[in-house]
């Protein structure tokens, strides 16, 4: 009887601290961000260019469930992990929070100082005039470092280390390119460090 008192408790204390930070989380980005330039951040999201089925066939079988995470499935995943011992669901659209500060090659719009580092409410900002699988696809295609260099997308990866675009690559090379993705970093084919990662990435697709 008391553990079921205590469960309740949990469980109860849980539900208050989601309900208060949903709702704060979800219209606090109003008070950093001006409409009219969330507007703005959320279409040049929208415009990004879309990621080839042929490679978001071997990502959805590496990463299963990735791509369509919302910002509260993220914040209750967050809550309950360590309670329910269950998985965290990762929202790409406050990681392109993290991008615009760190890349202003697309001209992100701010209204507050970029040391504040709001980007969970930028994440619900853009909840609001685009979707989670458009922030995905930006994330996918524009968080990427190589030697040192934001690159413009995807697909110049693909042609700098296989000289053919995305949609001509085969399944060993896809991987191959979500291995050097994940690196961030320039690494040879032939590093231990580059066959692990790509060990664990085949692994991961056959589990699938």
């Amino acid at each position: 009887m008391k553990i079921k008192k205590i469960a309740r408790f949990l469980f109860i204390v849980s539900l208050s601290i989601f309900v208060v930070t949903y709702f704060y989380l979800k219209f606090s980005w109003l008070t950093v961000y001006s409409y009219s330039d969330m507007k703005h951040n959320a279409k040049i999201v929208d415009t990004s260019i879309t990621t080839p089925n042929n490679f978001l066939k071997i990502w959805d079988k590496i990463y299963p469930s990735t791509r369509n995470n919302g910002m509260t499935k993220q914040l209750w995943s967050g809550l309950t992990r360590e309670l329910a011992k269950s998985s965290f669901y990762d929202c790409k659209c406050d990681e392109i929070g993290y991008l615009a500060w760190n890349n202003n090659y697309h001209n992100f719009k701010f209204n507050v100082d970029k040391q504040v580092g709001k980007y969970r409410q930028f994440g619900y900002g853009l909840t609001f005039f685009t979707t989670p699988e458009k922030c995905f696809d930006f994330w996918l295609n524009n968080d990427i470092i190589w030697k040192g260099q934001y690159l413009k997308n995807l697909n110049e990866l693909s042609i700098i280390n296989f000289n053919k675009n995305i949609t001509s690559l085969n399944q060993t090379e896809i991987i191959q390119l979500i291995a050097y993705r994940n690196l961030g970093y320039t690494e040879s084919k032939d590093t231990i460090l580059f066959k692990e990662i790509t060990r664990i990435l085949e692994a991961k697709f056959l589990e699938n």
